[in-house]
């Protein structure tokens, strides 16, 4: 059981837009890459992506330091698929 890594995260985030929208619920999905065989005959399908964005506060106010940092987070991005290969479920989430 391994999760496809290095997906590039505009990809994931396709994924997850269209998850979101419910758009892939119903759609067929088909891949090699099976993260989990479920009881049922279902399949769960995972991604994730690591990234790096520059946060912080350019624009000082009361008399204090422009602040920046850099937040790293991790995306996982699930598929739940039935035995006919029919997406029923979409999940993803973000850690910081």
């Amino acid at each position: 059981m391994h999760a496809r890594q290095g997906m590039y995260a505009f990809v994931v985030q396709k994924y997850i837009n269209y998850c979101v929208n419910g758009d892939y619920n119903g759609g067929k999905f088909e891949s090699k890459e099976v993260y989990k065989e479920l009881p049922d005959g279902g399949r769960v399908y995972a991604y994730y992506y690591n990234q790096e964005e520059s946060a912080g506060i350019d624009n000082p106010t009361f008399n204090t330091k422009a602040i920046r940092f850099n937040v790293k987070y991790y995306t996982v991005m699930n598929f739940i698929v039935n035995k006919d290969g029919i997406i029923t479920n979409c999940n993803y989430m973000r850690f910081h």
